[in-house]
């Protein structure tokens, strides 16, 4: 959100990916169709499984996509920022595995291509449900987790998951943090997962990661890593209680509030429900 409005970027209907682009006015409580297919106008094609990272400070908006396939027909799938998108099994080993990057000018109704491979510009691999967040006032965005789409996993029933990377936006620069095979020896360990949120605090120069699953575990644990000192901290949320597929996470008055779709219990399997959870010293379920 930036200017008073909420911007929203294609998905899935239930039946094709979208590539329309869309605004909502908070004031007017009015929404916008800006565009019903941005690839026609030199943005990315349709997508899901997506993010989109805004920079407020100069009206911008950053998209990871993957070039279109006119094989696809009606399934072709993107990547907003950052980044990423979900690519059917069985077409993995039609297309190029490859990500293009994004910006679209607000104020000009303009896009742009920064990359037409980030993963050979230094940055994360063509990935799906991850997590991205943007330092306007530095410059910098950060992204982690997700499941990687490569060539190696069109034969392994295994998953890859991605890591943690910063992009320096003055620069165009790509920085890998850390990943599951890449960690300080005397750090503790961060897994990479899918479905988790993550968030920075501008003013502290840290990043907050919690939740989610990795494989078939359902993560409960917290995360704080200091931005300027390389340093992460540990905790748990909680003991009874397990989120995933974390649709948006916010801060406000030193509460985070979390928009969950999937809640296990404790010695309870996975149940679909969406709900609103409240964090001080424990979580509290609003809705």
């Amino acid at each position: 959100m930036t200017g008073g409005k909420i911007y929203l970027l294609g998905g899935w209907d239930g039946h094709i990916d979208m590539a329309d682009f869309w605004e909502f006015d908070i004031k007017t409580s009015q929404w916008n169709c800006t565009s019903v297919d941005t690839s026609k106008e030199g943005g990315p094609t349709a997508r899901s499984c997506h993010k989109i990272c805004i920079d407020s400070s100069n009206r911008k908006i950053y998209l990871l996509v993957m070039p279109c396939a006119a094989l696809w027909g009606n399934i072709v799938l993107i990547y907003a920022f950052i980044q990423g998108g979900y690519i059917d099994p069985d077409l993995r080993s039609q297309v190029t595995l490859t990500c293009d990057f994004f910006v679209y000018h607000i104020d000009l109704r303009t896009w742009e291509c920064i990359s037409h491979d980030v993963h050979a510009d230094g940055g994360p691999e063509l990935i799906y449900d991850h997590q991205m967040c943007m330092d306007s006032a530095r410059q910098v965005i950060y992204v982690f987790g997700g499941r990687s789409i490569n060539t190696r996993s069109l034969n392994s029933s295994e998953d890859e998951y991605s890591g943690l990377y910063a992009f320096d936006v003055r620069r165009k620069t790509w920085r890998l943090i850390r990943n599951d095979d890449g960690q300080p020896n005397y750090s503790i360990k961060l897994k990479s997962r899918i479905g988790h949120s993550m968030l920075l605090n501008p003013n502290e120069q840290a990043l907050y990661i919690f939740a989610g699953q990795r494989n078939k575990e359902y993560l409960n644990d917290f995360f704080v890593y200091d931005i300027g000192a390389c340093s992460l901290f540990h905790f748990y949320l909680f003991t009874y209680l397990k989120l995933c597929d974390l649709q948006k996470t916010t801060t406000s008055s030193k509460r985070l509030a979390t928009l969950a779709g999937m809640v296990v219990r404790s010695l309870g399997s996975p149940s679909a429900q969406l709900s609103i959870w409240i964090e001080t010293r424990s979580m509290s379920c609003l809705v």
